[in-house]
C-alpha cells in the first residue's frame, strides 16, 4: 500500500464504496461541493480545491436502504450530495429563521432553516407560520441576523418599513 498512488487508492476504494470529492471554494465566503468550482466561480483556480472525501460503505448503504442494489447505491449517492449541499448552505450563511410579532411582542419564532431565501419563504409559511399569516409571505425581506439581534422592535420595524417591496 505504501507504493500506491492516490489515484490507485481511490480506484480501490471506489470499487465497492460510493466516494465523492469534497471541494471547497474560499473567496470572501465559503462554499462546498462535490463538483469542481473551476469554470463556475470567480478565481476558482486560486481559491478552490479538493479538501477531502465524503463516502458511504456497502455496510452504510445496506443499513440505510436494506439492500445493495444499483438503486440503493444511487439513492446513497443522491443523499451524500444532498448532505454536502446542506453543509454548503450553512457555510455560506444561508441559515434562516423568523420572529413573529403581534402588537410589538414576539409571539413565535423558529430557526434552523437551510437553503436559499427565495426557496424557503413558502416552506417556512406552510410549515411554521399560522395560516392566518400566510399572506405575509410575499412581503418577507431578508434581514441580517445582526440587525434583528442588536435593534429593538421599533427600530427594526422602522427599517423594514423603509424597504421597497
Amino acid at each position: 500500500m505504501d507504493t500506491l498512488l492516490n489515484s490507485d487508492l481511490y480506484a480501490l476504494a471506489a470499487e465497492k464504496n460510493i466516494i465523492l470529492p469534497l471541494n471547497l471554494y474560499d473567496h470572501s465566503m465559503l462554499h462546498m461541493s462535490t463538483s469542481s468550482f473551476l469554470g463556475r466561480a470567480q478565481h476558482a483556480e486560486w481559491d478552490s480545491g479538493q479538501v477531502g472525501w465524503i463516502y458511504a460503505t456497502p455496510e452504510d448503504i445496506e443499513k440505510e436502504y436494506g439492500s445493495l442494489t444499483p438503486e440503493s447505491y444511487e439513492k446513497a449517492e443522491v443523499l451524500l450530495k444532498a448532505e454536502v449541499e446542506c453543509y454548503d448552505y450553512y457555510l455560506s450563511g444561508q441559515c434562516y429563521g423568523f420572529r413573529l410579532y403581534e402588537n410589538g411582542e414576539e409571539t413565535e419564532s423558529c430557526w434552523g432553516f437551510l437553503g436559499s431565501f427565495s426557496d424557503l419563504t413558502k416552506e417556512i409559511a406552510s410549515q411554521s407560520l399560522p395560516e392566518s399569516h400566510w399572506d405575509m409571505v410575499d412581503h418577507l425581506h431578508e434581514v441580517s441576523d445582526t440587525v434583528t439581534r442588536y435593534k429593538d422592535y421599533e427600530d427594526l420595524m422602522e427599517d423594514l418599513e423603509g424597504m421597497e417591496v
